[in-house]
């Protein structure tokens, strides 16, 4: 890498860590190009030549933020006993990653919308950094279902892909009202995701504490 290509480096994650810091502090709606541009250093100019907008950076803050809880989720899994708790230790994690950041929870809200709804408005660079994340979630909760299905932890009858997806999607529904709308203590997540795993494991009384 040339030293051209190294200062670029730079500026971008300046550009991104700027978006990062705002977006936390006043959340995604409350925050402008022009104060990320001031907050970062740079002009308008600068900050359209790297990104198209706002769409861009909150899907850039949120791979940064994925990327960087990975060998948390890593780590949940090497410390389980068995695949039903291996989905456990993620469903933990997952918690974790909100419980200490709420606003990342809002910031997903839009980032989902960023990727599904508006895919083509995203610059070719934020689609390569999406298609080269360094972590997959989905992959990572996918072999372990395999791996619980080959050792009779898990249904055999499942779709690996699809349940991986239906368990991220259904904890993010279930970990929504303990991050934002505080109605149940937070011992009631761990439950709601047992009553969830129940649908995917053979035998659930066998690994349910």
């Amino acid at each position: 890498m040339n030293r051209k290509e190294k200062e670029m480096l730079r500026r971008k994650s300046d550009i991104i860590q700027a978006a990062h810091d705002l977006f936390l502090e006043k959340g995604y709606d409350d925050v402008t190009m022009e104060e990320i541009a001031q907050k970062a250093e740079f002009t308008r100019r600068t900050l359209y030549s790297y990104f198209n907008g706002k769409r861009d950076l909150v899907v850039e803050v949120l791979i940064e933020a994925v990327d960087g809880f990975e060998m948390e989720y890593r780590n949940a899994v090497a410390a389980a006993a068995n695949s039903y708790q291996e989905l456990a230790g993620l469903a933990a994690t997952y918690f974790r990653f909100y419980d200490q950041t709420p606003m990342y929870y809002l910031l997903m809200q839009q980032f989902d919308l960023a990727v599904h709804n508006d895919w083509d408005k995203l610059s070719d660079t934020v689609k390569d950094d999406l298609r080269n994340m360094n972590f997959s979630m989905d992959a990572l909760a996918e072999e372990i279902i395999r791996r619980g299905m080959g050792n009779g932890t898990f249904r055999a009858d499942l779709i690996p892909e699809l349940a991986a997806t239906f368990f991220w999607k259904s904890l993010y529904g279930i970990v929504h009202q303990y991050i934002l709308h505080a109605q149940f203590p937070n011992s009631y997540y761990f439950i709601e995701v047992r009553y969830m795993l129940r649908g995917l494991t053979i035998d659930p009384a066998r690994y349910e504490e």
